[in-house]
Parts: C-alpha cells; sequence; structure tokens
C-alpha cells in the first residue's frame, strides 16, 4: 500500500465506521487502510508497530473475541495486520 493512499484512504475509513484514526505508521508494508478502520471499529483498542510488523491490539474484554480468534490472534489477543517484505 504506498503511503500517500494509506494516509488519503484511512482516515475517512475511521470516519465511515465511527473508530478513532491512529496515527501513523512507519513501516515499508503498510496495513490495507480499510481493514484497520474496521477492526478499530470492531475491537476497540489500537494499533501496536514493533519494527516491521503492525498489530491491533484490542480493547479490555475484546481480546478473546471471535473475530479475533478467526484472525489469528496471539495469546494476548493481538492481531498482526501486515505482511513484512522479505529484504532483497
Amino acid at each position: 500500500m504506498p503511503p500517500s493512499i494509506y494516509a488519503e484512504v484511512l482516515p475517512a475509513a475511521c470516519r465511515a465506521l465511527g473508530a478513532r484514526c491512529p496515527g501513523p505508521l512507519e513501516v515499508t508494508a503498510l496495513p490495507e487502510p480499510r481493514v484497520v478502520a474496521y477492526l478499530l471499529a470492531e475491537l476497540g483498542g489500537r494499533l501496536v508497530q514493533r519494527g516491521e510488523e503492525v498489530f491491533v491490539v484490542p480493547a479490555p474484554g475484546m481480546t478473546d473475541s471471535p473475530l479475533g480468534r478467526a484472525l489469528g490472534a496471539g495469546p494476548e489477543g493481538w492481531i498482526r495486520i501486515n505482511q513484512a517484505l522479505e529484504p532483497g
């Protein structure tokens, strides 16, 4: 996802779904902004960047949601939402 498209689409998607728009990310492989907005609207919480990986961290009480389980959430409920690019 090109950074300019991400920056343009994310705020509009968050507004449309009533989700708080997260701050900018500094990763080479940005997540799909409409997916970010949807997950934040459904699960609350926040985005966390760890190196090149981006996660949705659901709000308390949502860490064991069916949506999170379907998306392969880790033991603490974190859902990875981007695929880091392979070097080279």
